[in-house]
């Protein structure tokens, strides 16, 4: 895991949102993109990370379910 990144924090490096506010996402491997679905229900947003193994233990720690089709 990425050392700047812990378990307990609401953000991740890059992301302009908390995790709290992320309702799913599905990651897109060709791309290397996660679309993040916000509670909000009216946004959803790309993200592109440096670390993407590292992402997808912040959004499992933080218990956000995937979206599979």
């Amino acid at each position: 895991m990425n050392p700047t990144v812990t378990a307990i924090e609401n953000t991740y490096p890059e992301l302009p949102v908390k995790a709290d506010e992320i309702s799913a996402f599905r990651y897109v491997q060709p791309l290397q993109t996660f679309i993040l679905s916000l509670k909000d229900k009216e946004r959803i947003i790309r993200f592109e990370p440096d670390d993407i193994q590292s992402f997808i233990d912040w959004l499992n720690v933080h218990y956000i379910r995937e979206y599979k089709a």
